[in-house]
């Protein structure tokens, strides 16, 4: 991902990954989102989670 850049098939995989019922975290090259499991009230997502890195590889993780 490093060495191509962000392709189409990286912002793809990215958009179809958010899409699973259950993501909590998406970070990746492309865009990094974040569901808040403690925030209760208003949004619970953060579509510009500062976090650092991910520039070479998608991080995913779910929530129950």
């Amino acid at each position: 991902m490093i060495l191509s850049g962000i392709t189409n098939q990286i912002k793809e995989l990215q958009k179809a990954m958010d899409k699973f019922q259950h993501v909590r975290e998406n970070f990746g090259p492309y865009f990094k989102h974040k569901y808040s499991k403690e925030k209760t009230v208003g949004n619970q997502w953060n579509y510009n989670h500062p976090v650092g890195g991910h520039k070479d590889h998608i991080h995913f993780s779910i929530r129950k």
